[in-house]
């Protein structure tokens, strides 16, 4: 099966510095591929240079056999592609609906259906739909920033650290959603901080140290190596 997303060897970076060299992935549909490494080791540079939030200095991005290197964002979400960032990944002001709304923008076509489909992955927002987002916990936020990109019906979802700060509680939850968003058809890749719960997650991994690739292979293949484990794990 051809890979729906394909980085080819990208260097990108702020002004002329590069942080990411060099790194390959790929990801198949209906497959959870997961990026772990340091701090600092260029994980979320590395996704917002694949949505064109950052410059590619080298290297190629293919879409489904497309080259869309450099595109800016709106026209990879058209083209299928969809990213959730850390913070500031809702409108706080904003109902759940409204915000749902939004992220059918680029694809206004069956919205109602595909925001049926979301409340049906997350309940918790149908319960919401009339609330501002901004009070919502810190799970549910994530969970909105998910449903609002799949608003789009994106084939490949890139999701930047979906976890951090949650109870361990709500980091089960979410990465519930995200196994459940891949059974559907989409490639998921997921920067995470939470080592252990995203190696046994995922069908593949890439470790990230100083900006290239260290290693790869299925995730929990990659959890049970020794030395990965004591990179991250102190064991």
């Amino acid at each position: 099966m051809e890979p729906v997303l394909s980085v080819s060897e990208i260097t990108s970076g702020y002004g002329a510095s590069p942080i990411v060299k060099g790194v390959s992935i790929a990801a198949k549909a209906a497959s959870t591929v997961v990026i772990v490494g340091p701090n600092g080791a260029g994980k979320s540079t590395l996704l917002k240079a694949i949505f064109g939030l950052l410059a590619i200095f080298s290297g190629k991005v293919y879409l489904k056999g497309e080259d869309v290197t450099g595109m800016p964002p709106e026209r990879l979400v058209a083209r299928g592609m969809g990213y959730v960032p850390q913070n500031r990944n809702v409108f706080p002001s904003l109902s759940v609906r409204e915000n749902l709304e939004i992220g059918a923008y680029q694809t206004p076509k069956h919205t109602s259906e595909r925001m049926e489909r979301v409340y049906l992955m997350f309940p918790d927002l149908k319960k919401a739909m009339t609330r501002p987002a901004g009070t919502l916990s810190g799970g549910q936020r994530n969970m909105l920033a998910m449903g609002r990109a799949l608003m789009s019906d994106p084939d490949v979802l890139l999701l930047d650290e979906p976890t951090a700060g949650l109870s361990p509680a709500y980091t089960k939850v979410v990465w519930e959603h995200i196994v459940r968003i891949a059974e559907i058809g989409k490639s998921v890749i997921v920067v995470e901080q939470n080592t252990t719960t995203a190696l046994t997650s995922s069908e593949w991994g890439y470790v990230l140290v100083a900006g290239e690739n260290r290693d790869q292979g299925p995730g929990p293949e990659l959890l049970a190596r020794p030395d990965i484990g004591k990179m991250f794990l102190g064991r």
